[in-house]
């Protein structure tokens, strides 16, 4: 058994200690953790980490605050979060690094060019580009590496 199976087999056993109308709905048979027709492999979550969330470790132990339902649709939901952050991961690895971005303006136009870090230039046309410059720093401030695909995503969000 590896140790994030173990890890969350302890975790979800001892929610279940302290909250027992969780077991009246959730199971754990081999790797998953089962509820009505669902599963969810436990060795691909890491339950502990949910526990960073103060008001989701205070209110697992009161049965009037979580139910098994509950519990297993927001370990669901971790679950799906943490796919799309490993896709997005994956997605961006291979992108180049935005190293500049500059606003440019050619007759009437105003528009961006991004720099990445192979010092391919990529023109971004846009009427409010003060407004993705200060995206883009204030992505900075969180990543030390921004890529294009980070870039475009951020800008696409906010759109």
């Amino acid at each position: 058994m590896n140790k994030v199976l173990e890890d969350n087999i302890l975790y979800l056993n001892e929610w279940m200690r302290y909250n027992p109308s969780l077991k009246e709905s959730l199971k754990i048979e081999n790797n998953k953790l089962l509820h009505n027709n669902e599963s969810i492999n436990l060795n691909e979550v890491y339950l502990p980490e949910m526990l960073y969330n103060e008001t989701f470790r205070k209110d697992i132990p009161l049965e009037t605050e979580i139910t098994g339902n509950d519990l297993f649709n927001i370990i669901k939901l971790y679950y799906q979060t943490n796919e799309i952050l490993k896709k997005e991961e994956a997605e961006t690895k291979d992108s180049p690094e935005v190293i500049n971005i500059e606003i440019k303006n050619n007759s009437n136009n105003e528009f961006l060019v991004f720099t990445d870090e192979h010092n391919k230039k990529y023109r971004f046309n846009t009427n409010t580009p003060e407004k993705i410059i200060n995206i883009y720093n204030e992505l900075k401030q969180t990543r030390r590496r921004i890529t294009i695909k980070d870039l475009e995503r951020v800008i696409k969000n906010a759109n």
